[in-house]
């Protein structure tokens, strides 16, 4: 590996850095291409269905080996070109922050290609491919922007792109009303950013980022607003609780392999943002810390909150990212309080761990929504609460939900299990330490626990629910597993999880370059990381002798039972001689006594008709519904009240063709004006 990065960057005498430019254009060149080749009228048949796929495949194949020589010490990729807007200089650096978060996004962009493949079949439209291929494009532009301008611009198309994608049912009521709030959520957001790359533009007088390194005085007031405009527009993409409302809306409307790249990668590039601006300002006050980890530690509690009240298995993955994204935050949050206070070596390993957390969440999403998009294929969008059964119709679908199930609630060995270990390491040390650190540190600590329990409690009931039991409805006795185009996505993110959680050392090794570069700090000026990989290396070694050991018990069953005939008998049924399916838990009754204990934020709605006389006349029906507090008392009157006064101009839009063309003719003087200025 290091002679490889040696040739990348020159130092073999091979000369191979400056091929790197024209390779990274070209990737870009051919997603592009890949898409709009949809259209063409020539191109029919399989080749309409499959080059947009292989166009992110081929793309991929070139991005994926640069990214990572960068990650493992080659020179950044650093390169500007002349635009024909104002500011027409438009810079592109890929370094090890944009590395980490563009080899997440290349490999869940490859599974979710290949999973359209087979999940529209010859269905797939040609708007909808471009439109895919756009948007990873999008992400890939705002990952390695290097300029205020182009930064923006792939960040609207980016937003665009994905509403046009959430919308794509629009025959739908709910499907426009979930683009209408992802649409107002996204570009508010996208204001807060706007307002932020301002003050950063006006006291610098350049767009280009190398300009803004440590331009803003984290003590001054706009220092502080600075702050928290990138903490409100990066937040808001994110899903970070209390911007969250858009994830539950946006992720059912949207098609599994759309909903795969929107919480797999595109809240990340919020994640990705945040800690971009970091380097912006000269240096991280406490207050930023504690700010982020209140909001991340309650975000995450809340979140899963959210999650296991749901019915809906996309809404209660939606709900679950808002809780793994608070986790994130959480450990960005303590990282700067150990900066702000001159542990250097504990912000390292703890903002690792929120790296890492954010990597392995990519992963995971993407595979629990691969399993919720096979459901959805053959059952349709029906609640948890009429499926049942699916493992002995689709095991191996129910095995790789099983493996995303695992994964996210931080069990090891599988990979979810290493970002919160991290944050959990680094917050016991600062405990331990019997410092000032110490009280951050618990919040952290009770915070990530508390998330990860309810998730599994989540996550326990949305696996036995689903997949155990017996089949409540005609459309779980449809579900089978799908075709290899739909399996082959999931095996391979599913052993992913798998692989990276025994590899856990190699991992962590490779998140400590994009944590030092935003901390500002060199390798040798902080230790203490080997102690940490030896920990994990611990952790993979015992995850291989479990595997081993199952391997070894698996065999010897069989042995054991080879040439004999197994007989079946019912399991004892408590004198009920025949149970019915309806008896078995629905979603709700298994999560009431946890949801009992989040009254306040989870408000109750419906129909509980009274129960009167021994025998109560058939018919009735109880029905309960629980809101988001945040959603039905902040942002719903928000959005009403911008919906409202943004109708207000709707007489600009008059159907006059000549009118039309004033406003052009307009808005081109005075760009000549300000160009001539």
């Amino acid at each position: 590996m290091n002679f490889l990065v040696q040739i990348l960057s020159g130092e073999a005498g091979f000369g191979f850095a400056d091929i790197r430019i024209p390779l990274f254009q070209v990737s870009i060149a051919i997603l592009l291409l890949s898409g709009v080749s949809s259209f063409v009228p020539l191109f029919k048949g399989i080749f309409l269905r499959t080059a947009p796929c292989v166009g992110v495949f081929l793309a991929s194949a070139i991005l994926l080996p640069l990214s990572l020589f960068i990650l493992f010490g080659a020179p950044p990729l650093d390169f500007s070109f002349q635009g024909a807007f104002p500011y027409g200089a438009y810079s592109v650096r890929v370094d090890p922050l944009s590395s980490w978060f563009l080899i997440m996004t290349l490999l869940l962009s490859m599974a979710s290609s290949l999973f359209g493949i087979g999940y529209f079949g010859r269905k797939i439209a040609p708007l909808y491919s471009f439109l895919f291929n756009l948007m990873i494009t999008a992400i890939i532009m705002v990952l390695c922007s290097s300029d205020a301008i182009l930064f923006l611009f792939s960040w609207e198309i980016m937003a665009l792109a994905s509403y046009f994608l959430v919308v794509y049912n629009h025959e739908r009521e709910d499907v426009r009303r979930a683009g209408f709030v992802y649409l107002a959520a996204t570009h508010l957001g996208a204001l807060f950013i706007f307002a932020f790359f301002a003050i950063l533009c006006a006291g610098t007088s350049s767009t280009d980022f190398s300009m803004w390194k440590a331009a803003v005085s984290a003590s001054s007031a706009f220092g502080s607003l600075a702050f928290i405009l990138a903490l409100i527009g990066f937040g808001a993409k994110a899903g970070s609780v209390p911007f969250h409302v858009w994830l539950p809306h946006a992720y059912p409307a949207a098609e599994s392999p759309v909903s795969v790249l929107m919480s797999g990668i595109m809240i990340k590039t919020g994640v990705y943002g945040f800690l971009r601006s970091i380097s912006f300002f000269d240096r991280i006050e406490a207050w930023h810390g504690w700010l982020l980890l209140v909001i991340g530690a309650l975000g995450a509690i809340l979140g899963i909150a959210f999650a296991i009240k749901q019915s809906d298995m996309k809404r209660l993955l939606a709900y679950s990212s808002a809780e793994n994204v608070g986790i994130i935050f959480s450990g960005i949050g303590l990282a700067f309080i150990f900066s702000s206070f001159g542990s250097d070596a504990l912000a390292a390993v703890c903002l690792c761990g929120a790296l890492l957390h954010a990597f392995n969440h990519s992963l995971i999403k993407g595979l629990l929504f691969f399993a919720s998009g096979v459901v959805f294929h053959f059952c349709g969008p029906v609640s948890m609460n009429r499926l049942g059964g699916l493992m002995k119709r689709a095991p191996f679908t129910a095995a790789c939900a099983l493996a995303g199930a695992f994964s996210i609630c931080a069990l090891p060995p599988f990979n979810g299990f290493i970002g919160e270990f991290v944050i959990l390491y680094s917050s016991l040390s600062a405990i331990a330490s019997k410092s000032p650190l110490a009280y951050p540190a618990l919040i952290a600590l009770v915070g990530t626990a508390l998330a990860t329990g309810f998730a599994a409690a989540c996550f326990l009931k949305l696996f036995s629910i689903t997949f155990l039991g017996q089949p409540r409805s005609v459309d779980a006795e449809k579900m089978r597993d799908p075709s290899f185009l739909m399996l082959a996505p999931m095996a391979g993110t599913a052993f992913l999880c798998v692989i990276l959680g025994l590899f856990s050392f190699e991992l962590f090794d490779m998140s400590l370059s994009p944590s030092l570069l935003i901390l500002g700090l060199s390798p040798g000026s902080v230790s203490g990381f080997k102690k940490i990989s030896e920990t994990l290396g611990n952790v993979s070694l015992a995850g291989f002798a479990l595997g081993l050991l199952i391997v070894v018990v698996a065999i010897f069953r069989g042995l054991v039972l080879l040439g004999k005939k197994l007989g079946k008998t019912p399991t004892w049924d408590c004198g009920f001689s025949k149970p019915a399916p309806r008896m078995q838990y629905s979603s709700s009754s298994f999560a009431q006594p946890i949801t009992s204990l989040f009254g306040n934020f989870l408000d109750k709605k419906g129909e509980r008709p009274a129960v009167r006389g021994f025998f109560p006349k058939t018919g009735q029906k109880m029905e309960i519904k629980r809101e988001d507090f945040f959603e039905r008392k902040i942002f719903a009157p928000l959005f009403t009240g911008i919906s409202g006064f943004m109708s207000r101009f709707r007489w600009i839009q008059h159907g006059k063709v000549q009118l039309y063309i004033l406003y052009i003719a307009v808005a081109l003087i005075l760009l000549l004006i300000w160009g001539l200025a």
